[in-house]
């Protein structure tokens, strides 16, 4: 139900192992933490107008 997109120059990668290595553990353990924030904030909101 959410979407995040992170831009990335091209200038930035020089090919798909460095786009590999950006998506490491801790990055994409920080994402799914992310997510589970905008979960709370957004059932939070629905609670508030019930």
């Amino acid at each position: 139900m959410f979407e995040q997109i992170y831009k990335v120059s091209e200038l930035d990668v020089s090919g798909e192992d460095d786009i590999d290595e950006m998506m490491g553990d801790t990055f994409l353990k920080r994402v799914v933490e992310r997510f589970k924030e905008m979960e709370n904030d957004f059932d939070e909101i629905i609670d508030s107008i019930d």
